[in-house]
């Protein structure tokens, strides 16, 4: 039984064992004097990572492990964790510790003061930034930022950003329309939501990763176009067949 908290954190992981216990020792020091839990959706990593988050939970109720061994992917164990989440506000975080997790309380305090729907992390907007990320790295994020413009208002900086808090209220309501399939989850419920999302975003420097690899790769990006060309042909023609016949 999960304790009755104001904030869920959803993490989702593979292959992420050696950076669970500094990312909880992170959210314990930032998140003082906040009643917060935090959910790590395992898809089955073969380095332990659920097994040692497991270990976690037993000294802190806040600390819970959902491991999947069907229907894996990045945007399904997003998905998962925040609809499992019973906080009213529910936040997504890499495990990696790529990005500031001392911006969750400032991101706290402006969703739950306001009537916004979400609160994203930037690294393009003023005062934020790629730091180390390799210049392929970025070329991709940036193609992958323009294509994704036909689906998010202009004002939004960062669409690709894996770093939000979003009203649990506002999720459900968008859950039922969701794609889930990829890489890039915040793209999907933009594009999901029937009616314009008000948002505020937090600039932010994408740090290095601290350990394991990253799980960027050829079937992301291919997955990626799956899902462009999904929504904006209403999924009417299959993407998979106009992917085929691009190439």
């Amino acid at each position: 039984m999960w304790p009755i908290s104001d904030l869920t954190i959803i993490v989702p992981t593979y292959n992420e064992k050696d950076n669970v216990g500094m990312l909880l020792v992170q959210l314990d020091k930032v998140l003082t004097g906040l009643n917060w839990n935090v959910l790590f959706v395992d898809d089955n990593s073969p380095d332990g990572t659920a097994d040692h988050i497991r270990e976690f939970s037993k000294r802190d109720p806040r600390v819970s492990c959902l491991c999947r061994t069907a229907n894996r992917g990045l945007a399904s164990a997003c998905i998962e964790g925040m609809t499992l989440a019973t906080a009213p506000f529910v936040a997504l975080i890499d495990a990696d510790l790529q990005h500031d997790e001392a911006l969750l309380p400032q991101m706290y305090d402006a969703l739950a003061s306001s009537e916004l729907d979400i609160i994203i992390g930037s690294r393009y907007m003023d005062g934020g930034g790629t730091g180390e990320l390799g210049l392929c790295r970025r070329w991709i994020s940036r193609v992958a930022t323009r294509l994704s413009r036909i689906f998010v208002p202009k004002e939004l900086t960062d669409p690709m950003s894996g770093f939000f808090m979003i009203r649990r209220d506002t999720f459900l309501k968008i859950v039922p329309h969701l794609y889930g399939k990829g890489f890039k989850i915040l793209l999907d419920i933009f594009a999901s939501s029937s009616e314009p999302l008000a948002f505020r975003e937090f600039s932010y420097v994408f740090r290095q990763r601290n350990a394991g690899e990253s799980k960027l790769s050829g079937t992301v990006i291919w997955d990626y176009l799956e899902f462009i060309i999904a929504r904006k042909t209403a999924r009417l023609v299959p993407s998979a067949f106009m992917l085929f016949v691009l190439v």
